[in-house]
């Protein structure tokens, strides 16, 4: 019986490869996000204070994800101050 974890620990440097890093202005792609979720931002009063950012060699997509995972959790970790 073969296992299929190492099935997947052995393709993921196969999707790495197709899947090259790339420049990313981090400051752009945060305007980017917060046109995405404004909704969501505007829904619960938020305000975001973002300083600048750097430009970083990533995985696009992966990285965009995580930021917008990020963007969506972080309400219910800090209390709103009014």
């Amino acid at each position: 019986m073969e296992n299929k974890t190492s099935k997947v620990v052995m393709s993921e440097p196969r999707i790495r490869l197709l899947n090259t890093r790339k420049l990313i202005d981090c400051n752009m792609l945060m305007k980017v996000i917060q046109q995405s979720l404004s909704s969501i931002i505007k829904k619960n009063k938020a305000e975001l204070v973002i300083g600048k950012l750097p430009r970083i060699k990533v995985y696009k997509e992966e990285f965009i994800s995580l930021f917008q995972n990020l963007m969506c959790i972080v309400p219910y970790y800090f209390t709103i101050k009014k």
